[in-house]
């Protein structure tokens, strides 16, 4: 199973690093075949003025599996650590639409929470999964403040990419070390009606 999801990955990035940062996945290796709703995967650049470095936050978006998807909430989902990959674990082993089965064959995951939310799935921060910074000292001097400002800037740059979300409800969802903090900035005309922090603990 950990070959699979690892096969998976490689091949998200290879396609997504390649292309533009807001791409639609036709299909992922081995999944079913009467899916209806969209996934997206790229690169949201979170780069701030105060910092020389470059650095790009990934991500995987799947789509409410309803005739209208916009009518219903936006998830962001986290995984802990820190260090954990939301993609190789929350996504592909927790709550994503998908599980691995044999053969590399995708098996749909009954309590996917994608039955009822639009689902954000973000590596973060840098060095998680194949998000990244192109200055080596930032894997090292890194903090939990910087974390949650480049998150709070691929929330807004994100949402200027898919901007039918905007006035969606927003809720904000991790587990372990997924703590952070975010804010709404009227210039990008982002109406959060309902915020909604959660956090899981796997300790004890």
């Amino acid at each position: 199973m950990g070959f699979w999801i690892l096969s998976l990955l490689c091949f998200l990035f290879h396609y997504y690093s390649c292309t533009t940062s807001a791409e639609l996945i036709t299909a992922l290796p081995g999944q079913p075949t009467n899916v209806s709703f969209k996934q997206h995967s790229g690169y949201i650049n979170v780069t701030d003025a105060h910092h020389g470095s470059t650095r790009a936050l990934f991500y995987y978006f799947v789509e409410a599996q309803s005739p209208d998807p916009v009518s219903l909430p936006l998830t962001l989902w986290l995984n802990g650590g820190p260090g954990c990959s939301s993609l190789g674990f929350g996504a592909f082993m927790e709550h994503g639409p998908f599980q691995p089965g044999k053969n590399g064959v995708l098996l749909w995951n009954k309590y996917s929470w994608n039955l009822e939310s639009n689902m954000l799935y973000v590596e973060s921060p840098i060095g998680v999964g194949f998000s990244y910074s192109n200055t080596s000292s930032d894997y090292i001097l890194w903090n939990d403040t910087r974390t949650a400002e480049d998150n709070l800037r691929f929330i807004v740059k994100w949402l200027e990419e898919f901007p039918q979300y905007e006035d969606s409800d927003f809720f904000l969802t991790g587990e372990s070390y997924a703590a952070w903090e975010s804010t709404s900035r009227p210039r990008h005309q982002c109406v959060v009606r309902r915020i909604l922090v959660v956090a899981w603990s796997n300790i004890g």
